[in-house]
Parts: C-alpha cells; sequence; structure tokens
C-alpha cells in the first residue's frame, strides 16, 4: 500500500505498540501500589455550588492581574496612574518612555510646542456640513485642539491666537507681531518647534517671509484648510495633527519653514497656491515635495538641506514695512501705473511679466524713470512657474514668482539695502549666478 492509506496503517501500528506499553507499565506498576484499607478515606467530593463559589473567586484573581499586566505589555503605551489617558509614543523622535502625566495632559517626556492661531479657513464655522464657501471665523484655537484630544498625546501644547482673520485681510503689523513671536518663541530652550494656523490664500507669503527673517534650525510649520471645521471631509484637523508631528520631529530639523497641506511636505521657498480651491491647494514647481506622511508619520526625500541661496535677513527692530507694489504685464498696459504707483508710495514695483520677464516698450521707460528716483524695480513672470531673465534695468527674480518677489524685495528694503545690494541678493537665488549687478 502507498500514499495516504500506507500513512493511516503505519500510524495506527505505532498508536497500538504505544498502548500496549504504557499498559505493561501500569501492570508492573501496580504490583507496588498501597493498597488502601478500611481506615482511609478518600476526601469527600465538592458539592456544585462550592466548584462554582471556587471558580469565580480564581476568575476574579486571573481577570485582576491580566487587567494590571495588559495594558503594559508590548503595547508601546502608557496608562496614566491618576486618569485613563494614553500617551502614546510617536517614532520621530523617540520619546522616552514614562514621565510626569498629570491630569492636564501634561507629559514631561513629550516636546513643548506652541502654536500660532491667525485665522483663515481652519478653524471656520459654516450653516451646513455641504456649505465649504459661506463661514465664520468663530472658533478659537483653544477650540480645534478641544475637538480634537488626540493631539495632546504627541506633545504639550501652548496656543497664542495673534488675530482671527483670514489671510487676505492678515496685515504687515500682524506679520511683524508674528515674526518677532515666532523667534522669541523658539530661543527659548524648551520649546522644539512652532506651528502656525494660517488661511491658504496668503500662506505662501506669510510662510516666505518667516523663511528670510528667522534664523533657526527648529521646525516651523505652517498649516491650514480648503474646507472649514464643520464641513464633510473637513481637512484642518489632519493638517493640524500633522504640523504638530512635523514640528516635534528630529528629521524635521534644519529645513526652513514648511507647510503641511494634503499630508504633502512642502517648503515655504518654492511652495505656491495651486489649484485655488481643491485640498491639494499647494505645488511646488520643478522643486517637487520634500516630504510626505504616512500614517501621521513624516518622511522626507532628501536629507536636511536650504534653497541655493537663501538668505537671513535681519528686521527684527522693523516697525513697519516699505510699499511694494505688484503691476500685472499685458499688451496696452498703460505706462503711468508705474509713476501713479510710486505717488501713492511704493518704494518697489515688480512686474509680472509676460513670458521670462518681457513688459511693453513703454511701461519699461517709465520704469526706468522710476528707479533713478530711488525705486527699485524687479520683474519675474506671470505664468505658473519657471525662471525671470534680466530685461533692460529691472531685477530679474530668478524662479521666484511676483508674491515671492515681492516679499523678498520688501524684506531686503527694510533691511536697508540699495539696488546693488538687492540686485545680488536676487542673483545668488540661481544655482550659477549670472552675475549681472
Amino acid at each position: 500500500m502507498s500514499g495516504r492509506g500506507a500513512d493511516s496503517s503505519h500510524i495506527s501500528n505505532i498508536s497500538l505498540r504505544a498502548a500496549q506499553h504504557m499498559l505493561s507499565i501500569d501492570t508492573a506498576a501496580s504490583a507496588h501500589r498501597v493498597p488502601v484499607t478500611a481506615q482511609t478515606k478518600k476526601p469527600p467530593r465538592p458539592t456544585y455550588s462550592e466548584i462554582g463559589t471556587g471558580l469565580i473567586i480564581s476568575g476574579a484573581f486571573v481577570a485582576a492581574i491580566l487587567g494590571f499586566i495588559i495594558p503594559y505589555w508590548n503595547t508601546g503605551a502608557r496608562l496614566s496612574p491618576l486618569d485613563s489617558t494614553v500617551y502614546l509614543q510617536h517614532t520621530t523622535p523617540i520619546i522616552p518612555s514614562g514621565g510626569d502625566h498629570s491630569r492636564h495632559g501634561h507629559n514631561t517626556s513629550l516636546p513643548n510646542i506652541t502654536i500660532f492661531a491667525t485665522g483663515g479657513t481652519i478653524p471656520g464655522q459654516s450653516i451646513s456640513p455641504t456649505n465649504n464657501g459661506n463661514y465664520d471665523l468663530t472658533a478659537s484655537a483653544q477650540d480645534l485642539l478641544a475637538a480634537m484630544p488626540e493631539i495632546k498625546t504627541y506633545a504639550n501644547i501652548q496656543t497664542r491666537q495673534l488675530s482671527q482673520v483670514l489671510s487676505t485681510d492678515l496685515t504687515q503689523q500682524t506679520l511683524l507681531t508674528l515674526q518677532r513671536a515666532v523667534a522669541a518663541e523658539l530661543a527659548k530652550q524648551e520649546v522644539t518647534g512652532v506651528v502656525i494656523t494660517h488661511g491658504t490664500d496668503t500662506l505662501e507669503e506669510t510662510c516666505f517671509h518667516l523663511e528670510l527673517t528667522i534664523n533657526t534650525s527648529k521646525p516651523i510649520v505652517c498649516a491650514a484648510a480648503t474646507r472649514p471645521a464643520t464641513a464633510l471631509s473637513a481637512d484642518g484637523a489632519a493638517n493640524l495633527l500633522q504640523s504638530v508631528v512635523l514640528a516635534t520631529a528630529a528629521n524635521g530639523r534644519d529645513r526652513g519653514v514648511m507647510i503641511i497641506v494634503n499630508d504633502k511636505i512642502s517648503s515655504a521657498f518654492f511652495a505656491a497656491k495651486n489649484p485655488a480651491s481643491h485640498a491639494n491647494t499647494f505645488y511646488n514647481a520643478e522643486v517637487g515635495t520634500i516630504g510626505y506622511f504616512l500614517d501621521h508619520r513624516p518622511y522626507f526625500y532628501f536629507t536636511p538641506s536650504r534653497a541655493v541661496g537663501a538668505p537671513y535677513l535681519d528686521i527684527s527692530s522693523a516697525r513697519s514695512l516699505p510699499q511694494v507694489e505688484i503691476l500685472y504685464s499685458h499688451p496696452e498696459q498703460n505706462p503711468g501705473l508705474v509713476e501713479a504707483a510710486v505717488q501713492l508710495g511704493a518704494k518697489g514695483i515688480v512686474f509680472a511679466a509676460n513670458g521670462d520677464g518681457s513688459v511693453p516698450v513703454g511701461v519699461l521707460k517709465a520704469a526706468e524713470v522710476v528707479q533713478r528716483k530711488g525705486v527699485v524695480v524687479v520683474v519675474t513672470y506671470k505664468v505658473p512657474n519657471g525662471c525671470a531673465v534680466p530685461s533692460g534695468i529691472a531685477i530679474a527674480s530668478a524662479h521666484l514668482n511676483p508674491v515671492k518677489a515681492r516679499i523678498l524685495l520688501r524684506v531686503a528694503l527694510a533691511r536697508g539695502m540699495d539696488h546693488g545690494r538687492i540686485c545680488a541678493l536676487f542673483d545668488r537665488l540661481r544655482p550659477d549666478p549670472w552675475t549681472v549687478c
């Protein structure tokens, strides 16, 4: 016989021989057993009620032991001795377990993060979950945190409400206040990083301003939303949570200001808003995103680095910023707009030019006139991305789009730079400077 039948017969024979062997052992051992005498009584058999009571007591004891051990056994979580809050360890950076857990959620083993709230869509409260365009900015930073208590398992969080406006209405005074407050907070040894909540409309401008004016290796992360907090599939909570995680991350240091939207990590030096209303509302031209989030953990494509030619311009003592206007180029543009901008107080003009930096001849002549009066003129491009080239008397913005060119020019003017130094500043933004200044 072969196959499965042969195997079954072989196993049966082995089982039979094993049973006979065990029987012979038991027979031999019985000769040495002590007989039970009449005086030897078996212990009384327990009643069913006694058995039940014993099982209940034993089960309670085992449950108590397991209830104490299981929460600490290979879970990576720590239970507070004072309440039922679970403090989850996150992996970037590796936070030591344990620590002093209080009823207020403070854990000395967690990093310290400060959130500066300025408004925008992220705290928006709409009249309907399906209405994403009509909303009020009634929720504070504290309200946002109260709605997502999980965020406090990643860091000890302090909030500061600097403003509560749409980002289009953010004034330069609020911007300078934010700049000084962030710099002062990051100067504190106990602070790991900073998060800023902001509207998406002018987020790239605020973040680029902070990139130029704050000198730190600590993470500065900007969070925003394209849908109000009450909307179906609101994106603000996830963006805010990931911003806090990134601000605590060791691999988030030395990367400049970063933007978190829709699981993507962007450099504030390159990010621009496009498209206008999608959840994935920031793109990074040819540079691409620098990292992404997966399961609320940050991953980067590159080691920490900064953009070529990225300057640090100290304007901490500035109480105002010079006026810089953007003029959008088109055929038959009125050259009088250049002089009008100067008459209204402009100290600098940025042309959102055609192609890679061309403006109508009449406008260029008007720009030459105001430049002789000390007004600095920069030319950039109005297309989504590219690189502006020098055009006559105007300074080329390199890869900076119009709004970023305006920010850099304004900060440089606030620093007291003249035309030659500003030209050199923009020129260094190219990997291989053209040295046209």
